[in-house]
């Protein structure tokens, strides 16, 4: 969407596209694809996976090139947490925290009072937003005003009777999972996955939170989070990338698209699904390829770059006897 993307600073061929809200999108992206050749196409954001996968079809046929996204359907379904806590809990599935959906601020007070609240923690969260947009968690008036205090601007304790205000104020229809708080270390399953079998991937920690990012993740081994990723990928006969994020033992939710990967010697994940969608490698190979080894770290930073039409202004200037 912009200039300034940092992408462009990596690649050999760049442009830009209007957002994914945008009427244009699939027309601008479509014609990106033609410009350049492309043998695949590869969706990174939550914003645009839905929408490109609804015109998977017509962008591969109007381009030739393969589109990682799986149908719309599954899409809409992984992503709705509702239904996907719904349809887990029917299969039986022990590892979905207890939730209540909630369309009002008189909803939403009766669910958290039936799951414990004030004695035991408690959380909201709109059903379909990513990136911790809208979660908060109730808390007491005692801990309401030290978060005031002494708390980061992006401190997500609140009273029950603050956010019912604010949902009455809001004066629209809402839809919010109220749920148990979980406890625990945050972790994610990363896959690779076709027609309902995960093919590789790999258990990662999320450490280090920063406005809803982790900033540290190491490879771990855990063997209930891998059966309960596969217990997601089968039941929803997934396909391409899937992130599925863990705290403790519960879910928390699934991200049906790339997400940020660990490397290792010989394990380059987008690689990997863009040689196995460009029919550069077969699913058998795929599944041979060594995971990424337990304890390897990946820290996130940030960094910048420099431009300027005049190079000698990033040049140190010469000796002026000063």
């Amino acid at each position: 969407m912009s200039e300034d993307a940092i992408g462009s600073e990596l690649l050999e061929h760049f442009s830009t596209v209007p957002a994914a809200s945008s009427k244009s999108f699939i027309e601008s992206l479509t014609e990106a694809v033609s410009r350049f050749s492309a043998d695949v196409l590869l969706p990174q954001s939550s914003a645009e996976i839905g929408l490109v996968a609804e015109h998977a079809n017509a962008i591969e046929a109007a381009t030739g090139a393969r589109v990682l996204a799986d149908t719309a359907t599954t899409i809409q379904s992984l992503e709705d947490k509702w239904n996907l806590a719904s349809a887990l809990e029917l299969d039986g599935s022990d590892f979905v925290p207890e939730t209540r959906l909630c369309h009002s601020s008189h909803e939403v007070f009766a669910a958290a009072t039936e799951l414990g609240h004030p004695d035991y923690s408690v959380c909201v969260k709109p059903a379909d937003a990513k990136g911790s947009r809208g979660f908060r968690i109730f808390c007491s008036p005692q801990a309401r005003a030290e978060a005031i205090m002494r708390g980061r601007p992006d401190d997500p304790r609140l009273t029950l009777e603050e956010y019912c205000a604010a949902l009455d104020a809001l004066g629209e229809p809402v839809r919010v999972l109220v749920m148990e708080f979980v406890k625990g270390i945050e972790r994610t399953v990363d896959v690779y996955c076709e027609n309902g079998e995960i093919l590789n991937g790999f258990v990662k920690t999320r450490e280090g939170m920063r406005n809803g990012l982790a900033m540290r993740f190491e490879v771990v081994e855990h063997a209930q989070l891998w059966q309960s990723s596969k217990q997601i990928v089968e039941k929803f006969q997934c396909n391409f990338f899937l992130n599925i994020q863990f705290k403790g033992t519960k879910l928390l939710e699934v991200n049906p698209r790339v997400s940020t990967f660990v490397w290792d010697d010989f394990f380059n994940m987008p690689l990997m699904g863009v040689l196995h969608a460009a029919g550069q490698l077969s699913s058998k190979e795929v599944r041979r390829i060594p995971k990424p080894r337990h304890g390897v770290v990946a820290r996130r930073y940030y960094d910048q770059t420099h431009r300027g039409e005049n190079p000698s202004f990033f040049e140190i200037p010469a000796d002026t006897g000063r």
